[in-house]
């Protein structure tokens, strides 16, 4: 090894011993011949360090900096397969909300962005953000856009592809508290303590002033409302025209934080979720309650 080796494991039968360094390598081992029987190269990036091995049975495994678990093939020399994931906890995910696809999303806490098949597992990750993801929409077939504590708006392209994914970045004004995107206009509303935002194609072309706390916000997939959740429990709703903001309904019914909403497909009902567990499902057009007791 060129590098530290960061662990070692003997294989069941004590016939062989695999080492695991720094510098992104396994090293097979042959203990009767104290000889070197093959080097399986896993990499070149910083992630890729062989931070642990072990044996399943017949079969050694290696695992990377980046989380990733190595399935090797002593005999070829190479890796079998790989299993890929998240190191940290998830804050958001993202699909298709009319479940056209089997490909979904998932961020967690250190900004690395998984693209997944529901059959096969996790394909490719990519570090999208450098704080903490709020907030993450499936835009279209091509593009991911996520808000997150590192104070901006990412429009990832999809594949994702490590290192090499193409991100553009807008910078936001303050730290985001939640987002929606609206696939027909491509706009993204955005909102932080006590203000609401909406930007397309990385522009802001829409903002207001709240004199309450918000806490989370949706908007309609026709484009034409936007919903603002407080901290008091209400739901503040908007008229979006002529890119304006213009207040139009005041729901009230929880009795805790609202902490997540969405709309449904035909933009006729609003889902809103509570701190005390509560779900509650609004007719938009009369600002009543469809459906309560939900409660979980």
């Amino acid at each position: 090894h060129t590098g530290s080796i960061m662990s070692c494991a003997w294989s069941p039968d004590s016939s062989t011993v695999i080492t695991a360094a720094n510098d992104k390598t396994v090293k097979v081992w042959d203990i009767a011949t104290l000889k070197l029987k093959s080097t399986i190269k896993l990499g070149s990036d910083l992630e890729d360090m062989q931070v642990g091995c072990t044996w399943i049975g017949d079969y050694p495994l290696s695992l990377s900096l980046s989380g990733h678990l190595n399935y090797l093939d002593v005999k070829s020399g190479s890796v079998r397969t790989q299993i890929k994931g998240h190191t940290k906890p998830l804050t958001t995910m993202a699909a298709d909300p009319l479940g056209g696809s089997e490909t979904f999303f998932t961020a967690s806490y250190d900004g690395k962005v998984a693209q997944w098949d529901a059959s096969e597992g996790c394909k490719s990750t990519a570090f999208v953000h450098s704080n903490k993801p709020v907030r993450m929409h499936l835009a279209n077939a091509e593009t991911v856009v996520s808000v997150g504590f590192d104070d901006t708006l990412r429009a990832t392209s999809l594949p994702l592809k490590g290192k090499d994914t193409a991100i553009k970045t807008t910078k936001l004004e303050a730290q985001p508290r939640d987002s929606s995107h609206c696939k027909a206009s491509g706009s993204t509303v955005v909102i932080y303590e006590k203000k609401v935002e909406l930007l397309k194609d990385g522009s802001s072309f829409c903002s207001l002033d709240l004199s309450y706390d918000a806490t989370a916000c949706a908007i309609s997939p026709d484009g034409n409302e936007v919903a603002i959740g407080s901290k008091s429990g209400k739901v503040f709703t908007f008229a979006l025209k002529s890119g304006t903001l213009e207040a139009s309904k005041t729901l009230e019914r929880h009795r805790g934080e609202i902490s997540s909403m969405a709309y449904s497909h035909d933009s006729s009902m609003l889902a809103t979720g509570d701190s005390i567990k509560e779900i509650l499902i609004w007719d938009t057009a009369k600002g009543e309650v469809k459906k309560s007791r939900m409660v979980y």
